[in-house]
C-alpha cells in the first residue's frame, strides 16, 4: 500500500510569492488553502517582510518607497 506523501510549497516559493515576484501555480495554490502549515509559514514570511520594511524605514527614512 503506498502513502500518500504531502508536498509542501518551498519556502522560497512563498518568499518570491509575497514579495510580488512569482506567480504560484495551482497546484501550490490549493495546497497553500488546505495546508494550515504552509499557510502558517506564509503569513510568517509576510510577517517578517512587513518587519523589515519597518525597520529599514525607520533608520532609512529617505529610502521610503511610498
Amino acid at each position: 500500500m503506498r502513502k500518500d506523501i504531502t508536498t509542501h510549497v518551498d519556502p522560497i516559493v512563498f518568499w518570491q510569492w509575497v514579495c510580488g515576484g512569482l506567480h504560484l501555480s495551482k497546484r501550490d495554490y490549493l495546497h497553500l488553502i488546505a495546508c494550515t502549515d504552509c499557510e502558517t509559514l506564509a503569513d510568517e514570511i509576510s510577517n517578517a517582510l512587513d518587519d523589515i520594511e519597518k525597520t529599514l524605514s525607520r533608520r532609512h527614512p529617505h529610502l521610503d518607497a511610498s
